[in-house]
């Protein structure tokens, strides 16, 4: 039954070309693969606009069907949102300061031969 599946299982099953996008932003104006898509971004944060909805746009080469499949409120992100983003900044700091420490008192000739 049609009604059962989800927005991406009926896209794959009809052979249509699905293209998730996560966590746009109200200033946004393009969207991958679509290029200059305002009127999306619009309507993903209108107050009328809710999780689930599904709607139509017109496109330059067609038309784009699209589904609402989150909001998130406004202030401090959850902690799996925070964790994505400082995780990599947290593990680049963590390796600069061994680096920093295995070359600590060694002149550029020495740090340039244990490096080759």
């Amino acid at each position: 039954k049609d009604t059962d599946k989800t927005f991406l299982e009926l896209s794959k099953e009809k052979k249509y070309v699905a293209r998730p996008v996560n966590k746009i932003k109200a200033m946004d104006e393009n969207l991958p693969g679509l290029s200059a898509q305002r009127a999306i971004v619009q309507w993903a944060f209108n107050d009328d606009s809710n999780v689930g909805d599904i709607k139509r746009f017109s496109v330059n080469n067609g038309y784009a069907v699209v589904q609402l499949t989150g909001k998130y409120a406004e202030g401090l992100m959850s902690v799996e949102d925070a964790s994505f983003m400082v995780l990599p900044k947290l593990r680049k700091e963590k390796k600069a300061a061994q680096i920093i420490a295995a070359n600590k008192g060694k002149d550029l000739d020495a740090i340039a031969k244990a490096n080759n």
